[in-house]
């Protein structure tokens, strides 16, 4: 397989005081060292103060084997130019290095620093540009330098090999033998061969994960997995560790995901038969760049999928009959079926997901979500939730930037959809084209209105925030919340909610469990009634909205036979474009 761009930074930019951001869209962090960074005439610019080795790592990504690639020049050949590999903290890393023509490789192991052999040479000349390639694979790290602008030679400098460190960050490395010395660097490009990994229920953790010769755990792929690489997850029951969850801690990049798939939509059943622990998580998705795709996910746990990690989505899966047994607890600890975790996590999308008996059965509280959205910038499009606990969609906490487009939100026990804050003022949230429908009053304040506002503590609502074109029937107390206060909430309607619809959507099926067919009739009021600004490019079926020329309210566009023939609406079948489509279904993951 033909290797992948992983990384990369071209550095054309403005000249300016620090790095700004890369051509790949992230972001430089100097975990060691003080010099000053700047980019000046289209360089990373590294100078004073002296003696101090500088770590500029490129974004969170994660690798172990792959290709490093970097155009630099040195003002004093005892400058140290080269990258950093395998960095896991300040005392676990490898470091590739020139000082005065020679190539060595370092390794810090729990701050024991070690220059490891052999060690090779060249010929090198201040202020001239060379470029330096690193090749990592497996435990061999091999290391080459030349002039810019001749052919890379087909030997190495040096090969080393070490097998102290394994997965980890990667970036620039300088250190200036004088405060007036200067280290530039430029095309800066990492790449890898990406793999696929399969899990089966026939498989072994002994085995290499092919497809052939499949793991038995969804766990031993997680540990195996690097930026760029995937997981195909085969038909059958799947449980977590008796004491952990389902935990991917492996980044990806905006260029490179990481996906876990299950092979055939819904064949991939992860089930927790029992209480994991308290604050339980089927599976805790701490990776930045990650996408969670196609399983059917079950059990006693409070949470089903939750997304620690940025720049992350849970795509198509099926979550349901999450019982949340914590709920009860004082203040309590809460539950949903997909969440986001609270800031620094951020942009996670939820999208062409079902999500259905998120709760203990029969049990209305404010505390068991379908979708809880708590981190900024997150989008939430193209849902079908029924019967929760609590509110089917709700965003919290600190949830300005969200976009909740599309969905379907019925028959929960507080409400369709809630937005509020309990410790920032929402800005520039946007609630369009849904459909809220038979949402119950229960024993909980402030239930049984298909949209909500709530405030507490120094929640406010600021500026940008948006209700457009919903849809609203059936709700029993009411379609959306008027003004009103208790002892420590506040329910506001802050915004008109403007070009809303308020007839029966007209489904093909209605099923007060989730399983009906909701695509609308030809008599529906929310066809040809939704906003088209922000809206998704795919319905629920991964239909292309622009086969119409106006956007309907809800999951699925308006489908008749004109448009498209009988197919079944839920064949499984993912949609045609690439399989490593990354966070929307109509963009490739690797940026393409």
């Amino acid at each position: 397989m033909a290797q992948i761009t992983i990384a990369q930074d071209t550095c054309i930019r403005a000249n300016q005081t620090g790095l700004g951001t890369a051509s790949d869209g992230e972001t430089y962090s100097q975990p060691i060292g003080t010099s000053a960074l700047s980019i000046v005439s289209n360089k990373i610019q590294v100078t004073g103060p002296a003696t101090s080795n500088n770590f500029l790592l490129l974004g969170s990504g994660q690798i172990v084997n792959g290709d490093l690639k970097a155009r630099f020049s040195m003002s004093s050949l005892s400058d140290f130019a080269g990258f950093v590999i395998h960095y896991v903290d300040v005392s676990n890393w490898m470091r590739v290095e020139i000082q005065n023509g020679a190539v060595r490789i370092r390794k810090s192991v729990s701050g024991a620093l070690t220059l490891l052999s052999p060690t090779g040479t060249t010929t090198i000349v201040a202020n001239t540009n060379y470029q330096m390639h690193v090749n990592m694979s497996g435990t061999t790290f091999s290391v080459r330098v030349w002039p810019d602008g001749t052919s890379e030679p087909s030997t190495w400098n040096i090969q080393v090999t070490d097998s102290s460190l394994g997965l980890g960050k990667y970036g620039l490395f300088a250190n200036l033998a004088s405060a007036s010395d200067i280290v530039l660097f430029d095309q800066v490009l990492i790449t890898a061969t990406p793999t696929t990994y399969y899990v089966a229920t026939t498989g072994s953790d002994s085995n290499p994960g092919t497809q052939s010769q499949p793991f038995a755990t969804i766990q031993k792929s997680l540990l195996v997995v690097q930026a760029g690489d995937s997981v195909q997850v085969g038909a059958g029951t799947y449980r977590p560790d008796n004491s952990t969850s389902f935990m991917n801690m492996t980044n990806g990049t905006p260029l490179a995901h990481i996906q876990y798939s299950s092979t055939v939509k819904w064949a991939a059943k992860l089930i927790q038969p029992v209480v994991l622990y308290s604050h339980g998580q089927i599976w805790s998705s701490y990776g930045n760049y990650t996408d969670i795709i196609g399983f059917e996910v079950s059990g006693n746990a409070d949470f089903g999928i939750i997304h620690y990690g940025s720049y992350g989505s849970v795509q198509s899966c099926y979550v349901h009959d999450i019982l949340c047994p914590d709920f009860s607890i004082p203040l309590g600890l809460g539950g949903a079926g997909i969440a986001s975790d609270t800031p620094p996590t951020t942009n996670v999308s939820v999208f062409n997901n079902i999500v259905v008996n998120v709760g203990p059965p029969g049990v209305p509280n404010l505390l068991c979500q379908g979708i809880y959205i708590s981190a900024h910038n997150c989008s939430i499009y193209n849902n079908i939730v029924f019967k929760c606990s609590s509110w089917g969609i709700h965003l919290w906490h600190n949830c300005s930037g969200s976009q909740i487009f599309n969905n379907l939100s019925a028959e929960n026990g507080c409400g369709g959809y809630m937005v509020g804050s309990d410790l920032e003022t929402i800005t520039n949230v946007t609630v369009a084209n849904n459909i809220a429908a038979n949402n119950h009053i229960t024993s909980v304040s402030g239930s049984g209105y298909g949209f909500n506002e709530t405030l507490f503590g120094v929640g406010a609502f600021g500026t940008g925030n948006n209700y457009t074109n919903n849809c609203a029937f059936g709700n029993d107390a009411g379609a959306f919340r008027p003004w009103a206060s208790d002892a420590t909430l506040f329910y506001y309607s802050h915004l008109p909610f403007s070009n809303s619809q308020l007839g029966n959507p007209q489904f093909i099926n209605y099923q007060v469990n989730g399983s009906g067919d909701y695509h609308l009739l030809a008599n529906s009021p929310c066809i040809n009634a939704g906003v088209s600004t922000g809206a998704p490019a795919t319905d629920y079926s991964n239909a292309f909205r622009s086969l119409k020329g106006t956007i309907d309210i809800g999951p699925y566009l308006f489908f008749h036979s004109a448009l498209f023939p009988a197919t079944s609406r839920r064949s499984g079948v993912f949609p045609t474009t690439a399989r490593r489509t990354g966070v929307f279904p109509t963009t490739n993951r690797r940026g393409t």
